[in-house]
């Protein structure tokens, strides 16, 4: 697919800490969501229902071991994200604008279309600020804590 596709953002969903999961198993979860380069990893420790099948099952995970893991997974996750933003650099997008950050009323704050947090400053728009929810044209820019530096393109050509 991602041969096919102009880099697109692939995410996954993962439980960590199922009754049963081993050491080994952890292992290949992390190997294959290397392999696969997933662009964001939505990560949840396992918790038990009461009433569920799952709740009672043998070999529970301690949460120590939970933790431990999803700590492990969520550095992966960072590695993995950023290297994604990596290959957007100077790749035009569209942001969808969600306002300005609250502690940094300088900077716009958006998703792109490739699900990618972004920011560019409030002045570089290209003119007054843009509307929340206003698709605007971007290139992307650098990763800075989690989320790419866009610069605004005024010419939409």
């Amino acid at each position: 697919m991602q041969d096919s596709l102009d880099l697109p953002a692939l995410t996954t969903d993962v439980i960590v800490g199922f009754p049963g999961e081993t050491d080994a198993e952890f292992e290949e979860t992390l190997r294959v969501c290397d392999d696969l380069g997933f662009s964001k990893i939505h990560i949840f420790p396992f918790s038990p229902r009461k009433g569920t099948p799952a709740a009672t099952m043998p070999d529970q995970v301690s949460p120590e071991v939970k933790q431990r893991r999803v700590e492990q997974l969520e550095r992966l996750g960072e590695v993995l994200r950023d290297r994604y933003h990596a290959s957007l650099e100077g790749k035009r997008l569209q942001m969808l604008v969600e306002g300005r950050l609250p502690d940094r009323p300088d900077v716009v704050a958006g998703t792109s279309c490739r699900y990618t947090l972004m920011e560019l400053p409030a002045d570089a728009a290209g003119g007054p600020l843009p509307a929340r929810s206003t698709l605007i044209d971007v290139v992307a820019g650098p990763s800075h804590s989690g989320r790419i530096q866009a610069r605004a393109i005024t010419d939409p050509a």
